[in-house]
């Protein structure tokens, strides 16, 4: 790719179209993996002549799919990413915060039903509904919430106490922080801010 470089800085300077076209070629037959993608990517956008050139389109297409399902720092730390150019840089930075949003938002629903559900077999179970506290003002009847969880732990410290206790009910009260659940990924208090936060990345449909 360092030849590449170099010829394509010299069919720049010169317009050796014949020069500029074997570069192309090398570009758009270069495999593509995270490894690369950001040092291709600077590639077909170093020079006036690969930014303005449409071969390359499916090139930067094909970089742009790879970053960003990548991690910041990956993309960041890759050869390439100090040279590439300011509207390169910004469609990668773009790329990784839309992949991202679109992310969070298809999580954002799972976790708060996850943890709806929760409350709701804590208040159902005739072992766990005299150690919860349910909340008169927003479990009205049947155990079932009647505003969303983000509303309610902003709203109501009784509700807030809900996701505490829930918290504490997870873990055996024999043997100190063991979960009842098993597996490696537990949920804590840090449980309310994660939920509050989702309100700052993005405003989730009702």
């Amino acid at each position: 790719m360092d030849k590449v470089d170099h010829l394509l800085k010299l069919a720049d300077e010169y317009q050796a179209k014949s020069v500029f076209d074997l570069c192309v070629k090398c570009l758009k037959d270069e495999p593509k993996s995270k490894e690369s993608a950001v040092r291709i990517l600077y590639l077909a956008n170093s020079t006036v002549m690969a930014r303005e050139e449409e071969r390359l389109d499916i090139v930067r297409r094909d970089c742009y799919s790879l970053i960003k399902d990548m991690e910041l720092k990956d993309i960041m730390g890759k050869e390439g990413f100090k040279s590439l150019d300011r509207d390169s840089s910004e469609s990668v930075l773009v790329e990784r915060a839309e992949r991202l949003e679109t992310f969070l938002k298809g999580v954002y629903p799972q976790v708060i039903g996850l943890a709806e559900f929760c409350i709701f077999l804590c208040l159902e179970s005739s072992s766990y509904k005299s150690r919860i506290t349910c909340c008169p003002q927003h479990f009205p009847s049947h155990n079932k919430a009647n505003t969303g969880l983000l509303e309610r732990i902003e709203t109501c410290p009784v509700c807030k106490t809900m996701i505490e206790q829930l918290v504490f009910l997870s873990k055996c009260q024999w043997y100190g922080n063991e979960h009842l659940y098993g597996g490696n990924c537990y949920f804590d208090q840090k449980l309310i801010s994660i939920i509050q936060n989702f309100k700052n990345v993005f405003t989730p449909s009702p």
